[in-house]
């Protein structure tokens, strides 16, 4: 008797045993097989929202409420030789004049020409003086179009935090009275966010000169993209900004006293602890 005559006779002859066993390998073989096939789909996915939400951003430094001078975002630029943009970025609400319509937690999104480096494919349309650009979502529920009227609201800027018992809560807000120049996708920013949500965020974006003279400020920013680039981490990032931060940048000036002192001063309330500390 041959081998191959052997093997078949034994196959015929156990088939019962190895049909249950042949069975639960291929069944264990595709559930593998479907799981990893979803989980790279469900990775793909989840990457393709981060770039969306951050278009080209490699890292951001936020300012919190402090608001230094936009030119910082063009020295670290260029100490970097990467694109950098200063955006102005505030919580606010969305009205329309003679509708019902109203939007509360908005992103007010103030950027100028450089934001338009960090989308992905398609072109940014840069909102004009007076013009808003909005996400798509951000028209839809306000039922807004291209020419239509809105006006946002926003705390006014203060040196003293919110928070502090000094800070005064009943101020008045700033209003700003725009019209829609256009509608945004996601290829173009609409999704534009740094916070970790499942929601599409509600963007309204506008031109940074508009919200600093709505604010009474001097070209300021609290929120600094820094493009991807392999010259750009988190470390050279930082080691960037130790070596050209400013005293103004940070809100503080040191003046001469008569008595040939020099005074440190700020515009707000209390100094940091840092601060004071140095």
């Amino acid at each position: 008797m041959t081998l191959c005559r052997l093997i078949c006779r034994s196959l015929r002859h156990y088939a019962r045993g190895y049909l249950p066993v042949a069975a639960a390998v291929a069944v264990g073989t595709g559930i593998i097989s479907g799981a990893l096939l979803v989980g790279d789909s469900v990775r793909a996915s989840l990457e393709y929202l981060v770039r969306l939400r951050l278009g080209r951003t490699g890292v951001a430094i936020l300012c919190g409420d402090r608001t230094p001078p936009a030119d910082l975002a063009d020295r670290l630029g260029r100490r970097l030789r990467v694109p950098t943009a200063a955006l102005l970025r505030l919580r606010g609400v969305a009205t329309v004049p003679g509708k019902q319509r109203r939007l509360e937690e908005i992103e007010v999104v103030g950027v100028d020409a450089s934001f338009a480096a960090f989308s992905l494919d398609d072109p940014f349309p840069l909102p004009a003086p007076g013009q808003a650009v909005l996400s798509r979502w951000a028209a839809e529920d306000l039922d807004l179009a291209a020419g239509d009227t809105l006006v946002l609201r926003f705390p006014p800027a203060s040196a003293t935090p919110l928070e502090t018992p000094l800070a005064r809560t009943d101020t008045d807000s700033v209003a700003l009275r725009l019209t829609v120049g256009a509608i945004v996708d996601d290829n173009r920013l609409a999704r534009f966010s740094l916070k970790a949500e499942h929601l599409p965020p509600t963007n309204i974006f506008v031109a940074r000169a508009d919200l600093c003279r709505a604010l009474d400020l001097t070209d300021r920013a609290n929120t600094i993209l820094i493009a991807e680039d392999s010259r750009a981490g988190a470390t050279e990032v930082a080691a960037a900004l130790d070596l050209e931060w400013q005293l103004p940048d940070v809100g503080l000036e040191v003046a001469a006293r008569p008595d040939g002192g020099v005074e440190l001063t700020s515009p707000r309330v209390f100094l940091d602890p840092a601060v004071a500390e140095a």
